[in-house]
């Protein structure tokens, strides 16, 4: 069974992706159409994750058995840093697949 094509994580995802296609009409024959729709995943779950990190800190406190604390990071972080650097990961591959003219994606981040 073949996987289906453009799962989008939420409705700002598609309209990234959409604005995306919009701009790039010409680029998009250089680019892969799963990068650009797992950017824009990537993207609304970044900014999803960076509003919970804002509301729950960047440490959390465990308290053990023994009434101890211990400070660890907030493992929200952990998944918005992993999420921020797969990310770049991807932008990176979707520039060098742009043609030399353009250089890179002007604005690109701002979608």
């Amino acid at each position: 069974m073949a996987k289906p094509k453009n799962n989008f994580y939420n409705k700002e995802a598609k309209s990234a992706f959409d604005h995306i296609y919009k701009e790039l009409e010409e680029e998009t024959k250089y680019i892969d159409e799963d990068l650009i729709v797992s950017y824009c995943n990537l993207r609304s779950q970044e900014i999803e994750l960076n509003e919970l990190v804002k509301e729950e800190g960047y440490r959390v406190t465990n308290v053990n058995s023994r009434g101890g604390e211990t400070h660890q990071i907030n493992p929200t972080y952990r998944a918005y840093l992993s999420c921020v650097a797969e990310k770049n990961k991807i932008y990176s591959k979707i520039n060098k697949l742009l043609p030399e003219i353009d250089g890179e994606l002007d604005g690109f981040e701002d979608f």
